[in-house]
């Protein structure tokens, strides 16, 4: 697809340019395809997070707002 935008029709572009852009498609799908496969990781580190910082969260406002039931 990157090779196909360096070449447009009737004009005549160089190799290196229609190589360079090829390159740079190869590497946008690669990336693409390695951010799709590792999705998962991604959302179970986020999640992970996500349950720490409430868990501080809610220690520091518990510090803040003591509970007596006394």
């Amino acid at each position: 697809m990157g090779m196909l935008s360096g070449y447009r029709g009737n004009e005549h572009s160089s190799i290196s340019k229609i190589l360079g852009f090829g390159f740079l498609g190869s590497l946008i799908g690669f990336a693409s395809g390695v951010a799709w496969e590792s999705r998962d990781l991604a959302a179970s580190i986020a999640a992970n997070a996500l349950k720490e910082i409430d868990k501080v969260r809610d220690e520091r406002w518990l510090q803040t707002h003591p509970i007596d039931y006394a």
